[in-house]
């Protein structure tokens, strides 16, 4: 798709954080979030400026959106060439985002746009998380057009395996907890498992194909949309529950 446009939408890294934290399934704790915000903010650099040159990459402040959405959304109808409705404000009256908005991680989508959201980070991250969010990704806030408040401090080593290794495990351990997310995460296992059945019949070769993004990436399970690593999963025994065309 030569000319796919891009839409990215940033949000300070502190108030992502926040959400990372409470919600049932990504990071759980300070330094793998703000690690995941990072990347997130790197993942698109060597892209932000040929794709703009070209007229195809718009970049939007989550903040911006929300506290001027008129403004905001009549930019990006212009950049899609779209025209704009007032009737885009009103998505949270539909069905879709009801139903979602019923559940604790997806809450706002079931209410009017708000700006409530923003500056979150300064009630519930303590000064010693927003320190070590300063360290890990402080420099990535500032290029993205945020002030960093605090002194960063990097936790010692040992401290940052503990926070890979409980990550791991917290990630793994709530799969089937409430709001888990375990359908979904069973559904992209089987989709893995698929494609090396494919591999199998000889659909494919490993020796004929390209090493692809994300392949070999220490992130990679994460960056393609699973919630928790298989050694994880597989130490606590998370049996899946995904029914489909195929018995799993």
């Amino acid at each position: 798709f030569p000319d796919a446009q891009f839409i990215y939408i940033t949000r300070d890294g502190r108030d992502s954080c926040v959400d990372y934290m409470e919600s049932s399934f990504g990071p759980t704790n300070i330094y793998c979030a703000a690690h995941s915000w990072k990347r997130c903010w790197n993942a698109v650099k060597e892209w932000r400026e040929p794709l703009r040159e070209k007229g195809l990459w718009l970049d939007v402040k989550y903040e911006e959106l929300v506290r001027e959405p008129q403004r905001v959304m009549r930019g990006v109808c212009e950049f899609l060439g779209e025209d704009f409705e007032e009737g885009m404000f009103d998505f949270y009256k539909t069905d879709l985002c009801q139903a979602r908005g019923a559940s604790r991680d997806h809450a706002p989508l079931g209410k009017p746009i708000s700006d409530k959201y923003v500056g979150i980070y300064k009630d519930l991250l303590s000064p010693r998380d927003q320190r070590i969010f300063a360290a890990v990704a402080g420099r990535e806030l500032e290029e993205a057009g945020y002030k960093n408040d605090v002194e960063a401090e990097m936790p010692d080593q040992r401290m940052i395996d503990k926070y890979l290794e409980f990550d791991g495990r917290i990630r793994a351990a709530t799969l089937d907890g409430f709001e888990g997310h375990i359908v979904f995460e069973s559904y992209n296992d089987w989709l893995v498992d698929q494609r090396e059945e494919r591999r199998k019949k000889g659909i494919w070769n490993a020796a004929d194909a390209p090493v692809v993004f994300p392949a070999g990436d220490p992130d990679e399970e994460y960056i393609m949309g699973l919630r928790a690593s298989a050694r994880w999963k597989k130490h606590f025994s998370i049996k899946r529950r995904y029914v489909g065309d195929v018995v799993l």
